[in-house]
């Protein structure tokens, strides 16, 4: 581990230890917090240091930590081909196609930023119509901005068995095993940790799926390779099917970092 200091001066520290923040620093030597103080103790550490942070008003404070987070639905808003500039169904189609013809591996054609009105009570039913006559057997799911509601054509109902009302993470878990295969919502998992560590999160309990339906072994991948900014706790959530618990053993002792 590299003994590189760093210091980190503020007006604004808070340790969540006391009711206020107060001026002061953190010095942090490699990845460890070696000391933390009021600006009358900083002195020696300033002259130790390798490289000084002025970070002034901004506050620095503990990572926070967020128990119930859904990597599985935040990956939706940016699932497949993107429809934010479409005015109608039709030329969803043509970028969907385009989206299909570069992944033919993946079983449905994805699509996200559906603009609301194609997605609407009145205009849902034909939207999915006009999927159905250019898809036919093909699975089509286009999420609206934020992922709270979709448009399905037919083949899409039957594969995986939600509604345009009803698809949050824990109905669209027969989708999970066809999205989470696909390489940029593996990628994806870095700009996810990049939005929860903006916000100050630096640990998460991610709700995990069933068996994670594969994506156990992208998240043991970025264990291995140190990719991971925040600390994960997985939690297996019985949708699919009742409780693993062969596969929780498993997970547990696979996962130990």
């Amino acid at each position: 581990m590299s003994d590189r200091l760093t210091v980190l001066t503020s007006k604004s520290v808070f340790t969540g230890t006391g009711d206020l923040p107060f001026e002061g620093f953190v010095a942090v030597r490699g990845n460890r917090i070696e000391a933390v103080g009021t600006k009358c103790e900083v002195a020696s550490y300033l002259t130790q240091a390798d490289e000084v942070v002025d970070l002034g008003d901004r506050t620095v404070m503990p990572g926070l930590i967020d128990v119930h987070t859904f990597y599985t639905g935040w990956a939706l808003r940016t699932l497949g081909s993107d429809l934010s500039g479409i005015a109608d169904a039709k030329e969803a189609v043509s970028l969907l196609r385009a989206w299909k013809e570069d992944h033919p591996d993946c079983a449905a054609a994805f699509g996200h930023n559906l603009p609301e009105t194609l997605a609407s009570d009145a205009e849902n039913a034909n939207t999915a119509a006009v999927f159905d006559d250019c898809f036919g057997d093909i699975p089509v799911v286009c999420f609206t901005s934020g992922a709270e509601t979709c448009v399905l054509n037919a083949a899409a109902s039957a594969r995986y068995g939600f509604t345009p009302q009803a698809c949050y993470a824990e109905k669209i878990w027969r989708m999970m095993s066809d999205f989470l295969a696909l390489p940029e919502v593996r990628a994806g998992y870095s700009d996810y940790m990049s939005m929860l560590n903006e916000r100050g999160v630096t640990a998460i309990k991610e709700m995990a799926f069933d068996d994670y339906y594969g994506f156990a072994d992208e998240m043991a991948r970025r264990e291995e390779s140190g990719e991971l900014t925040v600390r994960v706790s997985m939690m297996s959530q019985p949708v699919g099917a009742g409780a693993n618990l062969a596969y929780a053993r498993e997970a547990r002792e696979r996962f130990r970092g």
